[in-house]
């Protein structure tokens, strides 16, 4: 669901209306590059159907600790010296500390907060008004973490994602095409505007200050363990933003606020709001941190912000080739979801070549009780035996435990000579069918269903 704007009768109506034109601009995707050698459907793989489901029970067992997310939880086992590197992804260590992402009841914020400063962590933020928890804990902590009473589950941060980078240069060649010349040339040009923009990066934006940048530019960096003025992070992608706004209203006022998690993006919503911004503009997005279907803590940040007069804009679009959703289907009983007739493996767009990290989300339609409980495993086919082997996957735990969510979500990084990817998923516990929707990237998928393919956030 995207929101309904009200632009306010001053200047800043002129400058969302070009930013809307942007982002709708912004994010067209080009996941595959067609040359002469290169055809536009690749081939598939011989055969999408594992010739026998994966015997998971020895690998799912029983919960070792409900309130602890997988990958956390082999952590333990090993510590923060000698982190398990087969079947745990996501994992962010520093220092002898491990960042965590903590749900609980708000009226147990201090509780929380009392409970990591006493195991030798970190609190460094809050978010959804107490009910999430940003910290650095010691590995050693974590049992006793997850069994404080005030702690509802402790799982992995939740990071903005980007399957594919988005480039830009110092030229807006959509100016004309959206009018804004016209609105240049009317006088119309952002004046006393203030544009906020919330993204991962922003590298090379010094060197354009002055001339694709504006003379003057607010930076905040939200991310942990890194300066406050640190906005460049690993991507260029913000700065490619910023230049395109910058041509759009140029003179307006522009805030760069980098983050990294959910709780770096209401931090930054915070600093922007007190700043004074008339406009908050993202292209982030978020995957399987709320329902998708415009409710969720995000939906009620940005409702918050709205509510203020800022005009909230969100990019979307971008992932729908990157999507799949259906509802669970198992004819066989082999308690494998079938995505087709011969088919319980959903592929990527043809063969991939080694050292590329892929990933896959998975979420169901379970937010209000959790108590269906399905698991994720990622494939390899192997040319030799002509066969789909398990090479990493997602064994969570839904149940009803507080703090649970239905997804699911795994990472490996692509190895040996090229072939094919896919993925799978096992029905653990589910007494109904449910709906699925998959996201998985950086490649897109063969069969893509676009519908139903916006993130969290812009939904």
């Amino acid at each position: 669901m995207i929101p309904t704007m009200r632009l306010p009768l001053r200047p800043v109506g002129v400058a969302c209306m070009c930013l809307v034109l942007v982002l709708a601009c912004l994010g067209p995707c080009a996941p595959v590059t067609v040359t002469a050698d290169t055809p536009s459907r690749p081939q598939r793989a011989p055969s999408l159907r594992m010739a026998s489901p994966p015997d998971w029970a020895a690998a799912k067992g029983a919960a070792d600790h409900p309130k602890l997310a997988q990958p956390l939880a082999l952590l333990r086992a090993h510590g923060a010296s000698q982190p398990p590197a087969e079947g745990v992804t996501g994992l962010r260590l520093h220092n002898g500390r491990v960042q965590v992402r903590i749900a609980c009841d708000a009226a147990n914020l201090e509780a929380v907060e009392r409970c990591v400063a006493e195991g030798g962590g970190e609190v460094t933020g809050t978010a959804a008004g107490g009910r999430i928890v940003q910290a650095w804990v010691p590995p050693a902590m974590l049992d006793a973490l997850a069994a404080a009473e005030s702690v509802d589950y402790v799982g992995l941060p939740a990071d903005a994602v980007s399957f594919e980078p988005q480039v830009g240069t110092a030229t807006t060649e959509a100016l004309a095409a959206m009018g804004a010349t016209t609105w240049h040339a009317a006088g119309h040009r952002g004046a006393g505007v203030a544009v906020g923009l919330i993204e991962a990066g922003y590298q090379g934006y010094a060197s354009l200050i002055g001339s694709d940048l504006p003379a003057a530019i607010s930076v905040r960096n939200f991310v942990d363990g890194e300066a406050l003025t640190e906005v460049e992070g690993s991507t260029a992608a913000g700065t490619a933003f910023a230049e395109i706004v910058h041509d759009v209203a140029p003179e307006a006022t522009l805030y760069l606020a980098r983050v990294q998690t959910d709780v770096d993006l209401e931090e930054a919503v915070q600093w922007l709001m007190a700043s004074g911004i008339d406009v908050i503009a993202t292209s982030l997005v978020w995957l399987n941190v709320t329902p998708g279907d415009g409710s969720g803590y995000l939906a009620d940040l940005v409702a918050m912000v709205r509510e203020a007069g800022i005009v909230w804009v969100s990019s979307a679009g971008d992932l729908r080739l990157h999507h799949w959703g259906g509802s669970f289907s198992d004819p066989d009983g082999d308690g494998v979801h079938d995505f087709g007739p011969s088919a319980n493996i959903g592929d990527y767009l043809g063969a991939i070549p080694a050292g590329v990290p892929l990933e896959v989300y998975l979420r169901w339609d379970d937010w209000t009780t959790v108590t269906t409980d399905f698991d994720l495993v990622l494939l390899r086919y192997n040319p030799s035996s002509q066969v789909w082997e398990v090479i990493g996957g997602s064994w969570g735990y839904q149940y009803g435990q507080a703090g649970q969510t239905p997804t699911e979500y795994a990472q490996v990084v692509t190895y040996g000579e090229t072939t094919y990817y896919g993925f799978a998923i096992l029905r653990w516990d589910a007494a109904r069918a449910v709906h699925f929707e998959v996201f998985a990237g950086p490649y897109p998928l063969y069969e893509p269903v676009p519908a139903r393919s916006l993130p969290n956030l812009p939904d």
